[in-house]
């Protein structure tokens, strides 16, 4: 396809007019900047000379907050159970069995690890009397028992030892630890304060909940008969 031909002009009349063009196209291209001036009316003004330390002293702070935040010791929150499993007898080694699921959690900004080193729990008659001391010994958990047709019981299951529990942002641990009491130390009918004492290791300052439970007397003889083997769940009461 060929380019079409415009028609040919007085080449005198012709070339001042075209020459006013290209000298009109200057002023054009001129008014497009100012345009965008006008449009961004920030560019090309000027900085104020206050921003630039007043952004770089925003960014130092928030670093520097973010820093000290994600490396200070975790802040773990310790949650009680709604409530307690209690077993004892003589078949059971001659003591009492308290099995507690607590709950810690990272609730803090801080990404470190926390580690519970130990637990223990301190049991006492709400009334007044001694205090018995009992030592974490394993993990376990409740499983369904299916052996009686229509009967709905719960059979413990020895998961672990007693170990350390590693507490982290988005790693909470609720284990089933289960409570061994001093030997010949039973369960009476009353009210008990139990207290769980958890050490740590980065933060030193042990964590501390009490709840309280109070056994009848109807649920003290179904712990003693046949010596003992009968688990007993018990609602607990949160106690300040």
């Amino acid at each position: 396809m060929t380019t079409p031909q415009h028609p040919s002009t007085d080449q005198g009349a012709a070339a001042e007019p075209h020459a006013g063009a290209r000298a009109a196209e200057a002023p054009r291209a001129k008014q497009s900047s100012s345009g965008l001036g006008r449009h961004l009316p920030w560019v090309g003004a000027r900085i104020p000379v206050w921003l630039p330390p007043l952004l770089a002293t925003i960014s130092f702070t928030t670093s520097t907050y973010t820093f000290f935040a994600t490396t200070a010791a975790p802040d773990l929150a310790l949650t009680m159970p709604a409530f307690v499993r209690v077993a004892q007898g003589p078949n059971l080694g001659g003591a009492a069995i308290v099995y507690l699921q607590p709950s810690f959690a990272n609730v803090g900004q801080s990404a470190r690890v926390e580690v519970i080193s130990g637990m223990i729990l301190r049991v006492q008659p709400a009334s007044g009397g001694e205090e018995a001391t009992f030592t974490w010994q394993e993990i376990g958990r409740f499983v369904p028992d299916t052996t009686t047709a229509g009967v709905f019981r719960l059979s413990y299951e020895y998961v672990s030892d007693a170990q350390p529990l590693l507490v982290s942002q988005g790693n909470p641990q609720a284990p089933v630890a289960t409570f061994i009491g001093p030997a010949g130390w039973y369960f009476a009918p009353g009210a008990y304060r139990i207290t769980l004492i958890a050490s740590r290791q980065v933060n030193t300052t042990p964590l501390q909940r009490t709840i309280q439970i109070a056994p009848t007397a109807a649920d003290i003889a179904a712990l003693n008969e046949k010596g003992g083997g009968t688990f007993l769940r018990e609602d607990a009461t949160q106690v300040k």
